[in-house]
């Protein structure tokens, strides 16, 4: 029992026949996520985002694929489900353990890219006016190294996109979901992040949940085998697989894409770091929080640059360079307030260098454990 060459070049045939019997948009929201992986006279094997696309698609359409496929085959097999919440763990790790090879443990140490989006962020501190007007992105680079390459696509996001992202995966953990995906009502998520349920609050998550929807992350790295013909593999995601709701009731389905999650945040966001970040008050504390928190703990200081911190922050670079240093000390105020860093953490304005210490707490994010905090 193995695959057939027609088998094999059957699935864009049956995609297409799947399409014209769903309508395009049902098409395209549910059917295109799904890929085929293998199969033989017996079984029929596809790749699916979740649990809950396979859920619906079951309760929906019970009978499409395998009607498609037996009228462009002729065969009727079985068709068995892989979902990618599995896959998306297998890649991530595939992805990780070739870029750890292909560089050396030093550059890994300082900048851990790309298991976190730590160097340069797709979520910007924007000012209200500019997140009435939002700027379109094309190709920002969040990391760079002799693994390759990771740029961001899409709307300028904000720090309060990355609270409702927060927000999300938070609950998915605390909720211990079997399947990667947040049934709720608005109102819970917005607690969550500690807004309230005003109106102005619930256009503002609808709107942010869009934006994370027809964003796009891609990573290109350099394969490490041949220096002088290297090869180049990439992949693309976005942030959120699946975004619904009631207007009437709150009630809202997010699907993060797991891919994405995997990749770039598994390790990073953990329920313990949500919920510190949440107490968190200032838009360039939290994204300091989230370069602080990248780096693994060190007994001594690290100085950065104003102008490094200000390429990490997404500071605005209009401002002269008195005022964004101005917003860098009240951020390490504010985390040392928090106690993220510890009280030697400081700006030293001479030298325009910037010290943290973050404190050596338990914790998932390379943190020590057996330490008392000074």
């Amino acid at each position: 029992m193995t695959d057939t060459l027609p088998s094999i070049n059957a699935w864009p045939d049956v995609l297409s026949l799947i399409k014209q019997k769903a309508g395009d948009s049902m098409f395209n929201l549910w059917f295109a996520h799904i890929s085929f992986i293998s199969s033989n006279d017996v079984e029929l094997n596809l790749n699916i985002p979740n649990k809950f696309f396979h859920d619906w698609i079951s309760e929906n359409f019970p009978n499409l694929i395998a009607d498609a496929w037996n009228e462009i085959t002729g065969q009727s097999p079985l068709i068995k489900y892989c979902v990618s919440e599995n896959d998306a763990k297998a890649h991530a790790s595939r992805v990780h353990e070739e870029i750890f090879n292909s560089c050396a443990q030093l550059e890994l140490k300082i900048s851990p890219l790309p298991t976190s989006m730590c160097r340069v962020s797709p979520f910007f501190p924007l000012s209200k006016s500019e997140m009435i007007n939002r700027k379109q992105i094309t190709d920002l680079v969040i990391g760079s190294g002799s693994w390759g390459t990771l740029t961001y696509t899409g709307p300028q996001l904000c720090i309060h996109d990355e609270d409702y992202l927060c927000g999300i995966l938070g609950m998915i953990q605390k909720r211990k979901s079997p399947s990667f995906e947040l049934i709720c009502n608005a109102r819970e998520l917005l607690a969550f992040c500690e807004q309230n349920d005003s109106k102005g609050n619930y256009e503002r998550l609808k709107k942010s949940l869009n934006l994370m929807l027809s964003c796009k992350i891609t990573l290109s790295r350099r394969s490490s085998e041949n220096k002088k013909k290297r090869s180049v593999k990439w992949d693309s995601s976005n942030i959120l697989s699946f975004v619904g709701g009631d207007d009437t009731t709150g009630k809202l389905k997010i699907v993060p894409n797991p891919y994405f999650y995997e990749m770039y945040l598994a390790k990073d966001y953990t329920l313990l770091d949500i919920q510190r970040r949440a107490k968190i008050k200032g838009l360039i504390s939290k994204a300091l929080y989230r370069f602080v928190m990248s780096h693994q703990y060190m007994s001594e200081p690290i100085p950065y640059s104003i102008e490094t911190l200000n390429q990490v922050l997404n500071l605005n670079e209009t401002l002269p360079l008195w005022k964004r240093r101005q917003q860098i000390e009240a951020a390490v105020e504010e985390l040392i307030k928090e106690r993220i860093l510890i009280k030697t953490s400081r700006v030293d304005r001479d030298a325009n260098k910037v010290y943290l210490i973050k404190h050596p707490v338990k914790s998932k994010v390379g943190y020590i454990e057996n330490q008392k905090p000074s």
